[in-house]
């Protein structure tokens, strides 16, 4: 009996010997052999990570209103693989989603993606209890300004990855570099059921982008927009622009487009929504339009012939209608007679600039043209920008042409800097549409008015802005004047080419303006694209001129100087 219980003892023995080796050799095969492996399974039940847009710089007007953030989110991932079919089912009544049309994938997927915080946190309590899923905070761009500024301001193209988030247009493509923030990878604890317990800090401040600051005031933009709007919509326009700027500082204070459009729609990931928006309501045309000024131009045109001193206020000059140059006619929509050069300007009669320009060599106005900005970017640092078309040769036909502001092509913003030069005395002070960028709360860069050049003296420019009052005085402006206020203004109304053709049919109205004349504190410059109901700058635009400059005045409480 002995034996037999001795000879069990050996068996027990000898089975747990067995299982130590066998323990052993498991041990083995988890700890050193399997042991990447397992432990990267067990990081993947209890951690992941994952790229995370960082908040984007904002952009803001001169008042310090948001233009443009990243708004916090919610976005909730689901991990199939850890989630029961009950729980999943349940997940998509409460999101108020049909089970046939989603596909349920074996990777983890978006369900819902970018939801506002308060609609994210709703969902969380009321599946709070299941796992495999996750909730997680990411950033859109949002434009609490919807379509006011939204060509000046753009969209972004919206990417996981925070590299590649890019400005696709307006100051958001501009200043990208400055705004773009940069992406991060942070490591997401959760517990054995796939709840997160814990993230670690998602975004860094010193990985957020810079803050742009433009000269830009909502209060104007608003009002610009406002103004255009009607105007096309009361003459049927194709569309409209409206510069308000500060010539002494340079500052663009409102640069207005219409149509706009809503960039938070870029926003949504609305794919069918964005198709829904013409490509040509995303332009800003401000800096991007191109066309022949018309009667706009002719001051320009009479500065530069009364610097050269080729001609006086007082000059002569006899308008039948008609005038021929070479074997071309050049037409005047009225007989003025004669008219001293003061008057040729107040009438915008084309057959008196024509004459006048005779006296002017080609490459003294090609030089100045050039003074003035024409033919090359303005320097706003908006990426969409035109130069205009510069006239490389003269001819007799070419030069009369140019005198009444055909043969020329130039941007509403080239118009606006050469008027700003007169209204500074002759010097030109690029435009500024930002003033400054920060990034953690220093100035990186900042923008302040340098002048660059003198085009015309102050004697001349002191004639011609008295030249220009007369125009909205007695002239064909008269529509644009407000009681108590000296200004100086220029109508505009010019044909387009259509199929190589001048059509009389569509035209562009303009009209710019500033005041006070004698010592400018404002400058507007006002266009109107193909109005189909009337056509002359002094119907169209002088009006809308005048209530835009009403409404600033109140705005700003400019007083009366007479």
């Amino acid at each position: 009996m002995y034996n037999d219980y001795k000879k069990r003892v050996y068996i027990i023995w000898w089975l747990l010997g067995i299982l130590g080796i066998f323990l052993l050799i498991k041990l083995f095969y988890i700890q050193v052999l399997k042991s990447k492996e397992l432990k990267k399974e067990a990081d993947n039940i209890h951690t992941f990570q994952k790229i995370y847009t960082l908040p984007r710089g904002r952009i803001f007007d001169r008042n310090g209103n948001i233009l443009a953030m990243s708004a916090e989110t919610i976005s909730i991932l689901v991990r199939p693989k850890q989630i029961s079919t009950k729980d999943y089912t349940r997940i998509l009544k409460v999101l108020g989603i049909n089970p046939l049309n989603l596909k349920r994938n074996e990777k983890p997927f978006w369900l819902k993606r970018r939801v506002p915080v308060e609609v994210g946190e709703k969902i969380r309590e009321k599946i709070k209890n299941i796992s495999g899923i996750d909730f997680l905070v990411e950033h859109k761009r949002y434009y609490p300004y919807t379509t006011i500024g939204g060509n000046l301001v753009g969209f972004v193209k919206f990417e996981d990855d925070a590299r590649r988030i890019n400005g696709l247009s307006g100051i958001e493509a501009s200043f990208n570099k400055y705004l773009l923030s940069s992406s991060h990878s942070p490591k997401i604890m959760r517990d054995g059921r796939g709840r997160i317990l814990y993230t670690q800090e998602r975004f860094p401040d010193e990985l957020k982008g810079g803050d742009v600051y433009l000269a830009i005031d909502v209060r104007l933009q608003h009002i610009a927009e406002e103004e255009i709007r009607k105007t096309v919509e009361e003459y049927s326009a194709k569309g409209g622009i409206c510069i308000i700027g500060c010539p002494k500082t340079g500052e663009i204070l409102a640069q207005s487009t219409i149509p706009s459009f809503n960039p938070n729609i870029y926003s949504s990931w609305e794919k069918e929504m964005w198709k829904k928006i013409p490509k040509e309501n995303l332009k800003n045309k401000a800096v991007s339009f191109v066309f022949e000024p018309g009667s706009l131009f002719k001051p320009i045109i009479a500065g530069i012939l009364l610097e050269e001193g080729l001609v006086k206020e007082s000059d002569r000059f006899f308008c039948s209608g008609e005038y021929k140059v070479g074997n071309r006619k050049i037409y005047c929509p009225h007989k003025h007679g004669i008219q001293s050069f003061r008057d040729v300007l107040k009438n915008s009669c084309n057959v008196g600039m024509s004459q006048a320009i005779e006296k002017l060599k080609d490459e003294r106005l090609l030089f100045y043209l050039s003074q003035f900005g024409f033919g090359t970017k303005t320097g706003t640092g908006i990426i969409e920008e035109e130069a205009g078309i510069f006239p490389k040769r003269m001819t007799n036909i070419r030069k009369a042409n140019l005198s009444f502001g055909y043969g020329i092509s130039v941007t509403p913003i080239q118009l606006y800097l050469a008027f700003s030069t007169i209204c500074n005395n002759g010097i030109l002070i690029s435009p500024i549409v930002a003033r400054s960028i920060l990034l953690n709360n220093k100035i990186i860069k900042e923008e302040k008015p340098i002048p660059k050049r003198e085009v015309l003296s102050q004697d001349t420019v002191s004639k011609l802005k008295d030249m220009m009052v007369s125009i909205v005085e007695e002239g064909t402006g008269r529509n644009a004047k407000i009681t108590g206020y000296k200004i100086a203004g220029k109508t505009g109304t010019a044909e387009k080419v259509v199929g190589g053709r001048y059509d009389a049919s569509k035209v562009v109205s303009s009209f710019v303006g500033f005041f006070p004349a004698d010592n400018p504190e404002i400058l507007i410059l006002v266009i109107l694209d193909e109005p189909k109901k009337a056509h002359y700058a002094s119907i169209v635009a002088s009006p809308c001129f005048k209530r835009i400059a009403e409404r600033l005045i109140f705005l700003q409480n400019i007083r009366k100087e007479l």
